[in-house]
């Protein structure tokens, strides 16, 4: 396999959000930090984490951001946006704020990556987590005419292009699975739509295979929560179901497709191959990397299968435990004691979690 092949290099991601502090929760805590010393050697030092979420009110919904920042950089010397998280923490939300407070203005600004995580009925989930690199509180008051949302740029790999059916009928929008990498050359999806004013353009323009910079708006949309007419009475005055909000991330517009450069390798002085730095996705690379995440989501799913089992094991195993106790207390008959170590036999493991 030659090595333009064999390695994904990262692609880039850039987003930013104007709004009004919604809800904060953030918390500052101590922490171990990884740290490598000046001898090269990894090791563990006491230090300092904000770590939490926050949200943002937009014109375009509320949307939710990834926190975590600790006051030692890998090298164990200081961080200089340690100061910058600090001040998150005097931030002023809409929620539980006091009456004479005036919620806090701010411009975000990150990168997003993939969470993969199994939820509480035991399957995989995937979502994008928005993680903060940089925040700033405004000096005055949102007022109307300053524009306010969520907007993401993208270089991208199209991986498939569908048309949106709901009901078993075309609702005109696009369905897009797009993919990016990470620092570790792992490769990570986006889910976008096109509406149904660009779609037709959209595959005009672009098709499976190509790495395009992509611009995205992040929308809040309501689901669900249609109230009938009524044939008799009246409404009542509690709404039972009134549907719920999804996220959904546009796509509103591109540039010209990233061509494949002329070489994907060049030779430096020493004589090794090296990789030409290049913003276009090879398809092989690409392909074999989602053959590579797809193994490693099915491993997760039977991990976390193997680790309900286990579970289960040792909920039975502590209730047959105080099953016997109870009867031995309750028994004057018998003198009967029971050691923790008395279940060595069963061959249960214990958890790490």
């Amino acid at each position: 396999m030659s090595i333009n092949e064999s390695i994904l290099q990262r692609t880039k991601n850039y987003f930013r959000c104007v709004g009004t502090l919604y809800e904060t929760n953030l918390k500052r805590e101590v922490c171990d930090i990884k740290i490598t010393n000046e001898n090269g050697q990894s090791e563990k030092v006491e230090g300092e984490r904000i770590n939490g979420g926050f949200t943002v009110r937009t014109a375009n919904g509320i949307h939710t951001f990834n926190v975590y920042g600790t006051n030692l950089t890998n090298k164990g010397k200081e961080n200089p946006m340690w100061p910058m998280y600090l001040k998150m923490l005097e931030w002023v939300p809409e929620i539980d704020r006091k009456d004479d407070e005036i919620p806090t203005s701010l411009n975000v600004e990150g990168t997003i990556r993939i969470n993969d995580y199994v939820n509480q009925q035991g399957n995989v989930s995937t979502t994008l987590r928005w993680n903060v690199n940089k925040a700033q509180k405004a000096k005055t008051v949102l007022d109307e005419n300053v524009p306010t949302g969520t907007a993401l740029k993208a270089t991208l790999y199209i991986q498939s292009i569908k048309k949106e059916i709901v009901n078993e009928e075309e609702t005109g929008r696009l369905l897009l699975t797009l993919y990016g990498a990470d620092n570790k050359g792992a490769c990570f999806p986006v889910k976008a739509i096109v509406n149904e004013d660009l779609a037709e353009d959209f595959e005009d323009c672009y098709e499976v295979g190509m790495t395009v910079p992509f611009d995205f708006e992040l929308i809040a949309r309501h689901v669900g929560g249609r109230v009938g007419e009524k044939k008799f009475g009246r409404k009542t005055k509690v709404t039972v179901n009134n549907g719920f909000d999804v996220q959904e991330l546009i796509l509103v517009g591109g540039e010209d497709e990233i061509e494949e450069p002329e070489s994907l390798v060049e030779t430096d002085e020493n004589g090794n191959e090296i990789l030409v730095k290049t913003d276009w996705i090879n398809p092989v690379t690409m392909n074999k990397a989602i053959k590579i995440r797809e193994n490693y989501l099915n491993e997760l799913a039977e991990e976390s299968k193997d680790n309900n089992k286990k579970t289960l094991l040792q909920t039975k195993k502590e209730s047959a435990k105080e099953r016997l106790s109870s009867k031995a207390m309750n028994n004057s008959l018998w003198d009967t004691a029971f050691n923790e170590d008395d279940d060595d036999n069963f061959n249960f493991e214990d958890l790490n979690w």
